[in-house]
């Protein structure tokens, strides 16, 4: 995830929806690290919470892959997140998986 969110840094102005929905993932692996939830606790919140996050930015994405020129800071960070999309949030329905390493 860290990946995707460096592309939409490079466009903040444009892409404040898209990194205040990577804050709210961050902030929530942060609190599942400070009270130490083991990997199967991990992933029953990340079902509950992270899932709708995710597909809140899955949907944004989908709905502006083409609102964007495809050379522009916000299309090529679109272009390089939605096809990795699967494998960027694949960690949810692991709890052993780190988000930042994917």
């Amino acid at each position: 995830m860290a990946h995707a969110r460096r592309y939409f840094v490079n466009d903040e102005k444009q892409a404040n929806y898209v990194l205040d929905e990577m804050q709210l993932l961050y902030a929530l692996e942060q609190r599942m690290r400070e009270q130490e939830l083991g990997w199967e606790k991990r992933t029953e919140e990340r079902k509950k919470d992270a899932r709708p996050v995710l597909e809140r930015l899955e949907k944004w994405l989908k709905e502006n892959q083409y609102r964007y020129r495809p050379q522009s800071p916000m299309g090529k960070a679109i272009d390089y997140t939605l096809p990795r999309w699967a494998g960027l949030s694949a960690y949810e329905l692991h709890g052993q998986m780190e988000m930042t390493i994917i």
